[in-house]
């Protein structure tokens, strides 16, 4: 089954901080609770990529998650796993 994963970024004005939020559906439009939802670190050093696990969550009965505060200018990479699938998608702040 086709997961879809909407991501978003905003930044909280008054704490000036960063933060990944979005919505797990599947093909069908519906939302998927209780999907894992891991936040990776990408590092870029002389060509070599390093992938570092951050923090993980589980979506609500809703499909929603959220990460923050998060540093910027940093790249990451959301995996999700929905009924033993994993999903991959690379966000930035």
């Amino acid at each position: 089954m086709e997961y879809n994963c909407n991501v978003s970024f905003d930044e909280l004005a008054s704490e000036l901080q960063e933060l990944i939020y979005g919505v797990i559906k599947d093909a069908f439009d519906k939302p998927v609770h209780d999907a894992v939802v891991k936040l990776i670190e990408i590092e870029k050093n002389c060509g070599k990529i390093e992938r570092k696990p951050v923090t993980h969550t589980f979506t609500d009965k809703n499909g929603q998650f959220v990460f923050g505060p998060l540093c910027a200018n940093k790249f990451y990479e959301i995996q999700v796993w929905a009924n033993k699938v994993k999903h991959n998608k690379i966000c930035t702040t």
